[in-house]
Parts: C-alpha cells; sequence; structure tokens
C-alpha cells in the first residue's frame, strides 16, 4: 500500500511524480553532493546545517535529495510533509552507524543499543527502560537534584576552583552539574564533578569529554565513505577509546552489584533493575551507556543556549525572575521544589520551548520507510532515508512569525503570533521513537533554571554573539561567558 500526503489519494496515484525527479544539489560521480560542501570551491558550509540548509530551501524548496558516497536521503522542510512521514509509522532508523560497529566487535554487549537498533531488539530495550524516565519517577529524584544545583549555585563567585571554571567557560560547569544529575539517576552515585572538571585524569572529566568527543566526531564517521569498517582509521580508534571511556562507570557499578548486592540498596534505575532480579549485565552496561551518552550533552548544550537566550534578553529575563519571585518569595526560606511548583513556573517552560525552537539540540529526525509513501507528490521507494529538518523550518519565516527573534510571548493564547503549526519544532522527535529521557530532561532543566534565575542575574560577557555549530548535536560555538550578580531578593 502506498500512503499519501496532504491533499493527494489513491486517485492522484498516477500522476505522483518519480523519486528521481526530486529537486537537489548537483550529484557528482561516487562522491555524490560532497563536493557542494567542500572548502573554497562549496556552496554549502558542512558546520553550519541550518545556514546551508535554508539556501538549499530557497534554491529547491521543501523537499530535497542528495546523495552522500552513495547514500540517498531526502530531507523535508515542510511541517506537513514531515507530519505524513510520522503519521505513515516507520519507527526504524538509520543512526549511530559508528557506535553499533564498535559494539559489534565488542564483547561486552549484546547488540547495539537503544541508539541504534530498529525493530523488535529496539523494542525491547525500549520497554526495558521507559518507565524508570517519566516526569512521576523523577519525582524522586528532584530533591537530591535541587541539593546539587544549589551546591552549584552557593560556589558561583566564592569558590575559587569554581570560579576558574566560569572564567573558562560555563558549559564545563553545566557538563558537570548533567553528569552528577544522570549519574544519580541511573547509579544512586553522589558525585561532584565540578571539583575535578579542570582535572584531565578524573574519571568523570575523562566520561564528560569522551561522550562529548563521541557525539561531536560520530556524524563525520557514518555520513563519510566508511573505509573505516575494514581499514580502521586513526578517528575510528579515539571513537573507540572514547566508548571505553564512557563505560567505565557504567561496568564499574554494575559488576560490582552483581558481585555484591548489597550494594544495590539505594536509589538509581541500576539498582532497581538488581532487585527486579536482571541478570543480563551486558544489557545493562549498554543501557546505562546509552543513557550516560545521550544525557549529559543534550542537558548541556540545552541550557546553555537557553542562558545565553536569557543573558542578551534582560526584558525576558526580567519577567521570568518576576514569576520564580512570586513563586519563592524569600531566597533565605526557599521552597522546595515539586513537580507541583514547576507547572506553576508557565514562563519558565515558555522560555525554554522558544530557545529549544531556535537551537533544538538535534537538527531533525531520521526515519527509514518501511512501506513505499507519497510525501509533497513524490514516490518515495521502500527503504528510503528521510531527515526532518525541523532547526531549519523553526527559523523560516514562512512558518514562523518573526522566526528568528527570542520571543517567548509567542506561545501565549492571543499572543497576536500565527499559531505555529505541529511538527513544525520537535526538539525531541516524535512518536514511539521520541526521546526516551524527554520528561525527566525537561523537569531537571526547569528546576536548575528556576534555582540559578532566582538567585541570579546573569549578563554576557562574551567578545561576539554566541553562534552554533552542527555535527550529531547542536552546541555552542564559543565558550559560555556569563557575569553572575546576586538577586537581593
Amino acid at each position: 500500500m502506498i500512503r499519501f500526503s496532504r491533499s493527494y489519494t489513491t486517485v492522484a496515484a498516477s500522476i505522483c511524480k518519480s523519486y528521481n525527479c526530486i529537486p537537489g544539489p548537483k550529484s557528482y560521480p561516487l562522491l555524490g553532493s560532497v563536493p557542494n560542501y567542500f572548502p573554497l570551491i562549496g556552496k554549502y558550509d558542512p558546520t553550519n546545517v541550518v545556514k546551508s540548509g535554508i539556501i538549499k530551501f530557497h534554491e529547491f524548496g521543501p523537499i530535497i535529495k542528495e546523495s552522500f558516497f552513495g547514500q540517498e536521503i531526502v530531507f523535508l522542510y515542510d511541517p506537513a510533509d514531515i507530519e505524513t512521514l510520522f503519521r505513515q509509522g516507520s519507527n526504524n532508523r538509520r543512526s549511530h552507524i559508528t557506535l553499533a560497529h564498535i559494539r559489534k566487535a565488542s564483547q561486552d554487549h549484546i547488540n547495539g543499543g537503544i541508539l541504534v537498533e530498529n525493530g523488535p531488539a529496539w523494542a525491547q530495550l525500549r520497554s526495558g527502560s521507559q518507565q524508570a524516565l517519566t516526569s512521576e519517577a523523577f519525582e524522586k529524584y528532584l530533591p537530591k537534584f535541587d541539593e546539587f544545583t544549589m551546591r552549584l549555585i552557593g560556589k558561583i563567585n566564592s569558590d575559587k576552583n569554581t570560579q576558574k571554571v566560569l572564567e573558562k567557560d560555563f558549559l564545563l560547569a553545566l557538563n558537570a552539574h548533567s553528569c552528577d544529575s544522570v549519574c544519580y539517576m541511573l547509579f544512586g552515585s553522589e558525585l561532584d564533578s565540578i571539583n575535578d572538571v579542570l582535572n584531565a585524569e578524573a574519571l568523570t572529566t575523562k566520561v564528560i569529554e569522551s561522550a562529548a568527543y563521541f557525539n561531536r566526531m560520530m556524524a563525520t564517521m557514518d555520513n563519510g565513505p566508511m573505509l573505516w569498517k575494514k581499514f580502521p582509521s586513526q578517528l575510528y580508534n579515539k571513537l573507540k577509546k572514547c566508548m571505553d571511556d564512557v563505560e567505565l562507570i557504567p561496568k564499574r557499578e554494575v559488576y560490582s552489584r552483581m558481585t555484591n548486592k548489597s550494594l544495590a540498596n539505594g536509589p538509581g534505575i541500576l539498582n532497581s533493575w538488581i532487585h527486579e532480579g536482571v541478570k543480563e549485565s551486558k544489557t545493562m552496561i549498554t543501557l546505562l551507556s546509552d543513557l550516560l551518552l545521550a544525557g549529559i550533552d543534550t542537558t548541556s548544550y540545552t541550557l546553555a543556549f537557553v542562558l545565553y537566550n536569557l543573558s542578551v534578553n534582560k526584558r525576558v529575563q526580567d519577567k521570568l525572575y518576576e514569576e520564580l519571585r512570586l513563586i519563592d518569595p524569600e531566597l533565605k526560606r526557599r521552597i522546595p521544589l515539586s513537580l507541583e511548583t514547576l507547572s506553576r513556573a508557565t514562563y519558565l517552560k515558555r522560555v525554554v520551548k522558544e530557545s529549544m525552537r531556535l537551537y533544538p539540540v538535534s537538527v531533525g529526525t531520521s526515519r527509514v520507510l518501511e512501506e513505499p509513501c507519497v510525501i509533497a507528490g513524490y514516490r518515495l521507494p521502500e527503504n528510503t532515508t528521510v531527515i526532518t529538518m525541523n532547526q531549519v523550518t523553526s527559523r523560516l519565516d514562512e512558518y514562523v512569525d518573526k522566526a528568528l527573534e527570542f520571543i517567548p510571548e509567542r506561545y501565549e493564547a492571543n499572543s497576536g503570533f500565527r499559531k505555529i503549526r505541529p511538527f513544525t519544532s520537535l526538539p525531541f522527535g516524535h512518536g514511539p521513537r521520541a526521546c526516551i529521557g524527554r520528561r525527566i530532561a525537561e523537569s531537571s532543566m526547569y528546576s536548575f533554571l528556576f534555582r540559578l534565575m532566582r538567585n541570579y542575574e546573569i549578563e554576557w560577557v562574551g567578545s561576539k554573539p554566541l553562534g552554533f555549530v552542527t555535527h550529531s548535536l547542536t552546541e555552542p560555538d564559543a565558550p559560555l561567558l556569563f557575569r553572575f550578580t546576586p538577586r537581593d531578593s
């Protein structure tokens, strides 16, 4: 059966255009579209997917086809077509190819993990960890997460080591805070990673830096000619070492509890699995490593852009502060945070939503069609790889009023702004394959921002406006440099 998008029906099947007619940049023998991204001679910047995507959108329209070393990919920009992609039901994707190859060659994993697998293997892994990552499950971790946040806030402008971190790059502090929160949620471990973040030999620093490097360079490997599958390159070997480092903590924690179950008394997903009788150490190591790899950078980068947007938009920052002050009137007698408390911070949620529209951690979502589908009038065959370009779509005036401006009020009723169509912005993906940790990630970011912005006014002191680069993830293109001024009340 062929599915159709927009107003296309089975009657119109005969007039649908061929897959080969989908427009796109010039393609070269063997290399495909790759030369279009070469420095000096190419017109597209491979490190600025958004800028390149906007150029291609205006050149070719809302559906584009490109080939990279023989791998053809269809890119979608129009929210209506993106909706069609998700409605047709394919949950498979082409992703984390390098990670899959590393794990296939390892003795420590049964399969590629939740980031890699498709079909029944993916569904089984997903169901095994879904319940532990709901917003309700987060509530039991919230007091400890809040303690970690207040510990960091207390060190700003007072602790010498923390001050060195802030002077170098506040992203280091965000990484440390994310690592502490993720490790507590996974293992029940109480760390204080910011004390070691400038020490390259510290275990948590190795994990943080290795996860960041792997996420940064994975796209280069996955989208290249993949000769490394037969002839391991220097970069491949470095990424393999990075994954070894990311797995140091999961392996230590799993093996220690498997040999001594008394260590599993306490909070943490791993401890819950042990008490539930889970005995497959390789599955636990794989899942815990996936959550660690995916959980640190994504949260840190998202918070980085939220804080930057607040630091250069005083009106928005002042309005947010007033909301938080009404909810938590006295700094010296701060209220305990709960999901109910956070639910009252409606402007805070709009601030985060608007920042993620402009700076989602991923440019879009990929799917591999499990059956033929008609999108935008073109017949796409089974097994076509399709990528949604939501970060580009969200920055186009064709789909969003004043698209490049940071305006959280656009989500309010009667705001005067055109309502943003569903599927325009999908920072957590969509459907069964959406980010498994969405609810817990949102709640942890809300709690961190609630405390930080209630206690401090922040000002951007970087030498130029902050930009971004896109690899596998979207990350800041320069150090985060803020001035923190304590609030008096």
